[in-house]
């Protein structure tokens, strides 16, 4: 494995999973997979939502360790274990994120990210204070940025709220990062209303940032949704809801 022949490795569970967590990799660039374990990867309840990040060693000569952090069945609490070898797997450590964020009632996919400007590790969370919890489907749901030490399985600091106005109903989550080394991106789930027959959309919206931190005053962050993605294919939303960004707050990139 090597920065031009990468491993890609992929955690994720079938529709007959009740108790498995499965593991995936692919040597020629995620075009083929083949399971790490075909019986399946670590027996726990109900896993959802999992997110790897893979820490190297400080010795160079000794590998680094997997780092897995999912969605329980239910509640505001996110699990973490870890593993040197996907085939054996420390205990699982709750992390309750009620004692992080008072007043949560609902913790949805955590997402590992690993900030390359000040090298901290951290994880997003969708997180809701709805007092009927997951069993309303309107339930507002924010992001937060959680700042978290992999080796000591713990918080390093406080999370961050992050407030994305300009979404359909604020029922945001499933996020995303990516940084180019200027600038940060998020992607997520804006979840529109439920129509016809009590369906709803879920597209995809589109997000930047100079910092996580960023604020202007006390004006919260903006994200203007310019361009959500579909099923199939991207798709515009009306010119009407477009606004104009503020230089160093959240928005959308147009023309994606």
């Amino acid at each position: 494995m090597s920065p031009n022949n990468p491993l890609y490795l992929y955690a994720h569970f079938r529709d007959t999973d009740v108790v498995h967590l499965r593991l995936s990799y692919s040597s020629d660039r995620a075009i083929s997979w083949q399971d790490v374990n075909p019986e399946g990867s670590f027996r726990a309840q109900a896993l959802r939502d999992p997110s790897i990040i893979y820490v190297p060693n400080a010795n160079p000569l000794l590998t680094g360790t997997f780092y897995f952090i999912v969605t329980p069945a239910v509640g505001s609490n996110v699990q973490f274990f870890s593993s040197d070898d996907l085939m054996n797997f420390s205990p699982i450590t709750t992390i309750d994120i009620a004692a992080l964020v008072p007043g949560a009632t609902v913790a949805w996919a955590p997402e590992w990210w690993h900030d390359p400007r000040d090298g901290q590790y951290y994880f997003f969370i969708a997180v809701s204070s709805d007092p009927e919890g997951a069993s309303s489907s309107t339930a507002v749901m924010l992001p937060y940025l959680v700042p978290f030490n992999p080796a000591s399985a713990s918080p390093s600091g406080f999370p961050v709220a992050i407030p994305l106005s300009g979404t359909t109903q604020k029922r945001t989550f499933d996020f995303f990062p990516y940084s180019d080394g200027s600038r940060y991106y998020l992607l997520y789930v804006d979840q529109q209303p439920a129509g016809s027959g009590g369906n709803v959309t879920q597209p995809i919206a589109f997000a930047t940032s100079r910092g996580w931190r960023v604020r202007i005053g006390n004006k919260p962050w903006t994200e203007p949704i310019t361009s959500v993605w579909g099923h199939s294919r991207p798709r515009r939303q009306p010119s009407s809801r477009w606004e104009k960004p503020d230089s160093s707050a959240w928005y959308s990139i147009p023309g994606l």
